[in-house]
């Protein structure tokens, strides 16, 4: 199951650890009875050999399960947006 993930914060570079909130299981900050950031669990994020993944709290992620273990999520891409085109090209 691949779900999408909020990037809470960056834990190590090191080790490709960061703090994952899944809005499925994890309440946002600021609703009743939300999930406290030190209380998310640790993602692995997941690249190919040699390329290092740039990402900032609050990116938007793919997260996969490994071993289908919903203790154990990992950071498999990056939901990219783009602006809307219609908005910056003029009518013609």
């Amino acid at each position: 199951m691949i779900l999408k993930g909020i990037i809470s914060s960056y834990v190590n570079e090191q080790t490709n650890k960061i703090k994952i909130r899944i809005p499925k299981y994890h309440r946002p900050v600021g609703v009743a009875g939300s999930t406290p950031n030190d209380e998310l669990p640790y993602a692995t994020i997941i690249s190919s050999p040699g390329i290092k993944p740039q990402y900032i709290p609050g990116d938007i992620v793919y997260i996969d399960f490994e071993d289908d273990d919903l203790s154990k999520p990992c950071v498999i891409g990056k939901l990219n947006y783009i602006e809307d085109s219609i908005n910056s090209v003029s009518n013609i």
